[in-house]
């Protein structure tokens, strides 16, 4: 019975990784993927194999071992299977063992005690790496954007984490973990999945029907307003719809944290007035000039002092126009309510409600120009507008 459980898992583990393989296949970032690959020298010809093979568009290929415990009695065999692969076939890169999300931490430290040994070389090995499912996909996106520029690299792993978010939160596998219908230990990155919803107020008690995301969010409608048309702060909509039938709207801004500060933001000077229902004509004639020199060191004294003096107490209205779309031309779901932020440095996900992420931000970033927590430039023709760099936190 325990072995009968313990295969179950395993093919069921194996599938989330060729569920997530699909999706990676259909988005372009590796050229084909196969199941149960074998390989030999003439005496035998499929003597070693691995659960799946991934190949990429320059023709470099990965192996994937998966397992749901760490392989105490297997990992030389995985060793020795590895070795000839790779003298028999040179394009065969990496090899990885893949382990679910949620297992034991008891066998975690077992995983990670291991590949510390192949990181500090203390041990001879064909094995590069062991990682958990959620790394997996992360060692493939980085393999994918190497062919990209790095200009380019920010914003397409912004989109890329963006259409993750969709696969996570729409998971008929997380949906039924959460219904108390699977595994827990076997999901389509379920910590995410509990994780978000968790903050959305949403309890384990509560049985849900389905959820439905999205990332196609409409643009906001220049006729509804003065303010220029252009995207919405929503980059996720979720819907969870509950077994009593009742529905609830979520939306979500997703994020990856950079070093740098990022254009947040950027509109007309009278799209600002209008906006923060700016009263003082001082200030008003400051940002005139802000947005006609495009520089706060290109600007004069006075506008300067009356921008110092003036603009601090609307700071907490801008944060929230800048990042959640509040105040401006968008409306109900394309503004966002909620933020995922993803530290590529510490692999994290973490989400705020947007309160917390005015007040962090409003508390945190102390580099800002005029004692906020923006710079201020332009981008384009000089005169036009006013943009926002920020941080992502």
């Amino acid at each position: 019975m325990i072995k009968d459980l313990r295969n179950l898992r395993g093919e069921m583990h194996s599938n989330m990784i060729e569920i997530l393989l699909e999706k990676l296949l259909d988005k372009k970032y590796i050229k084909s993927f196969k199941k149960k690959p074998r390989i030999g020298y003439p005496l035998k010809k499929q003597q070693f194999y691995f659960s799946l093979e991934v190949e990429f568009y320059d023709d470099e290929k990965w192996l994937i071992q998966t397992t749901t415990s760490y392989p105490r009695e297997r990992i030389n065999g995985y060793q020795w299977n590895a070795l000839n692969f790779k003298k028999i076939d040179q394009s065969y890169k990496k090899v990885l063992i893949v382990y679910p999300d949620m297992i034991k931490e008891k066998e975690i430290d077992l995983f990670e005690k291991y590949k510390m040994t192949i990181e500090n070389q203390e041990i001879f090995s064909k094995i590069d790496n062991i990682v958990s499912f959620t790394e997996l996909y992360f060692l493939v996106e980085e393999k994918w954007l190497e062919k990209e520029k790095s200009s380019k690299v920010k914003a397409l792993q912004g989109t890329a984490f963006e259409n993750l978010l969709v696969d996570i939160l729409s998971s008929k596998y997380n949906l039924d973990i959460w219904n108390r219908k699977m595994d827990k230990e076997i999901g389509f990155y379920f910590p995410y999945f509990y994780k978000i919803l968790s903050k959305f107020g949403i309890s384990l008690s509560e049985n849900i029907l389905k959820i439905e995301a999205t990332n196609i969010v409409p643009n906001l409608n220049k006729n509804e307003s003065k303010i220029r048309a252009g995207k919405p702060k929503t980059d996720v909509i979720v819907k969870v719809v509950f077994k009593d039938l009742k529905e609830k709207i979520f939306t979500i801004s997703s994020k990856r944290t950079s070093s740098d500060w990022v254009a947040v933001h950027q509109y007309s000077v009278n799209s600002f007035i209008e906006v923060l229902k700016i009263q003082e004509e001082p200030l008003k004639y400051a940002l005139g000039e802000l947005q006609e020199k495009g520089a706060p060191t290109q600007i004069s004294e006075e506008s300067r002092n009356a921008i110092n003096k003036y603009f601090p107490k609307y700071y907490e209205k801008l944060i929230e126009w800048a990042y959640c779309g509040v105040g401006g031309a968008g409306t109900g779901i394309q503004n966002a309510e909620f933020f995922t932020v993803y530290k590529n440095e510490t692999k994290e996900l973490i989400i705020y409600h947007k309160e917390e992420y005015i007040n962090k931000i409003l508390n945190e970033v102390k580099n800002g120009q005029f004692n906020s927590p923006f710079q201020f430039t332009y981008t384009g023709e000089r005169g036009k507008s006013i943009q926002l760099k920020g941080r992502v936190l």
